[in-house]
């Protein structure tokens, strides 16, 4: 009797231990999905080249600008171009078929790329956001309830991304806007140290964009520097060249 006590008790907690985690994840699931349907990512026009353009600053030295342009055409064209003072310093393009460029800034010219690498170095420059299609692209959400934040109520996430380090994303409660931005120092059960790690990224200001709504206003922080960020975003007439060569 004690023993088939002793099975139903760890069998409930089995139950118990399952419905929490169960919990959890669609809990995650809801407030990141909830977020994906207001972007409306999906009602950008697939008939038009969406072009944005993005000017970085630093908070000490707002007159030394660094222009970011890019371009993104459906299913999977796309062109990235980072200049300063005038000069191109960065730089990737696809036709999305074959075709991975980069720019090699040392010797000033374009090079073929692996397609996977490409694509690794692309996704950084995604207008959509790590959490576009998460469930696709192996991302782990965790739902860490909610919290206050500056007498707010948010709602925390923990986000693990095989790609990038953890992360808490936070979420406005009543809006469902994602706000803020902690980077962990892991990945995983790995505590990882590299250049591209940052200690946090905000989000000020959302902007309507068609049937979209897309961020505007960004900031991220890294050691003493802070980095601000405006968007701006247009349509241009579908020109593939753009992808299918080197300069424009």
């Amino acid at each position: 009797m004690k023993k088939l006590l002793l099975c139903l008790l760890l069998g409930v907690g089995c139950h118990i231990a399952i419905a929490q985690q169960t919990a959890a994840i669609d809990s995650a699931t809801m407030v990141v999905d909830r977020f994906l349907k207001i972007l409306n990512y999906e009602a950008i026009r697939n008939d038009s080249i969406l072009y944005v353009e993005s000017t970085i600053t630093t908070r000490n030295d707002s007159g030394d600008t660094l222009w970011m342009r890019r371009w993104f055409l459906w299913p999977n064209l796309n062109r990235t171009e980072l200049w300063h003072e005038g000069v191109l310093k960065f730089g990737l393009v696809s036709n999305g078929h074959g075709r991975y460029r980069r720019f090699d800034p040392d010797k000033r010219i374009w090079k073929d790329a692996q397609e996977f690498s490409y694509v690794d170095q692309a996704m950084a420059y995604d207008y959509r956001g790590p959490l576009y299609r998460w469930n696709m692209n192996g991302l782990e959400l965790i739902y860490q309830g909610e919290w206050n934040y500056n007498s707010n109520k948010v709602y925390r996430i923990l986000v693990k991304d095989p790609s990038r380090y953890d992360r808490y994303y936070m979420f406005e409660k009543e809006s469902g806007l994602l706000f803020l931005i902690k980077e962990l120092e892991t990945q995983g059960d790995d505590v990882m140290t590299s250049d591209i790690h940052v200690d946090w990224r905000a989000y000020h200001e959302y902007m309507p964009f068609g049937r979209s709504i897309l961020p505007s206003v960004e900031s991220y922080q890294k050691g003493p520097s802070i980095t601000i960020i405006h968007h701006s975003y247009s349509y241009l007439p579908v020109d593939t060249t753009i992808f299918n060569r080197d300069k424009r």
